[in-house]
């Protein structure tokens, strides 16, 4: 009975909680009824994922601040799909694409996920010189995904992107037109549009532009 107790006092205390945006608390509340089993797996997961992002999102704005946010988020959440995502804009936020690529890549060993793989290839914030270097070294390890995801049409445009930053052009253009042929996508179709702008191909460009701006 006072176990029962003490479970639904922690229930009321987590919900509010919540409520006041105590997101540390919500965590150490999230763990202790995880550990008594009395919230469902899933529950618990949704709670700290939100969590994690909303600490991360008050980051201070420093690298040494966001590695020490990373280093208490346990191994097991900084690879969900959300989390890796959130830690990574914030990388990117402080200029960090090192840090970001990383992240994006370890979640992505773990589980394969479309917007992480569209985050992988958006480092446009970087000044040209620092970008292409980033560009390439994205490249190298997204070449080694299409391995096994050879016609995944967002690695293809994310690899399209990626060379147009390295300024590969001829490689972006086969990326891009291989993206396209898998699925339709306004990002593929927004860069064939600028590459062919950029190599004067006026009425090649306007077609782009319209598919682009056709989609849903």
């Amino acid at each position: 009975h006072g176990r029962q107790l003490g479970v639904s006092r922690n229930f009321m205390q987590l919900r509010a909680e919540r409520g006041a945006q105590n997101w540390e608390e919500v965590l150490r509340l999230v763990s202790q009824l995880a550990k008594r089993n009395a919230l469902p797996p899933a529950i618990a997961e949704e709670y700290r994922v939100q969590a994690h992002i909303e600490l991360l999102a008050r980051d201070s704005g420093e690298r040494a601040s966001l590695e020490a946010r990373l280093r208490r988020i346990p191994s097991a959440d900084l690879v969900h799909p959300r989390v890796a995502a959130a830690a990574a804009r914030r990388a990117a936020s402080l200029g960090e694409a090192a840090l970001g690529r990383d992240l994006i890549e370890r979640s992505l060993a773990a589980e394969w996920n479309a917007a992480l793989v569209a985050l992988y290839g958006d480092i446009e914030k970087l000044e040209t010189a620092k970008r292409q270097v980033e560009a390439r070294a994205r490249i190298e390890r997204a070449e080694r995904w299409l391995r096994e995801h050879a016609e995944d049409p967002l690695l293809l445009a994310c690899l399209g992107r990626l060379c147009m930053a390295a300024e590969l052009w001829g490689k972006a253009q086969n990326y891009l037109e291989a993206s396209l042929s898998f699925g339709p996508s306004r990002a593929a179709h927004l860069e064939l549009a600028r590459l062919a702008e950029r190599e004067g191909r006026v009425a090649e460009a306007q077609k782009h532009f319209r598919s682009a701006g056709e989609m849903p």
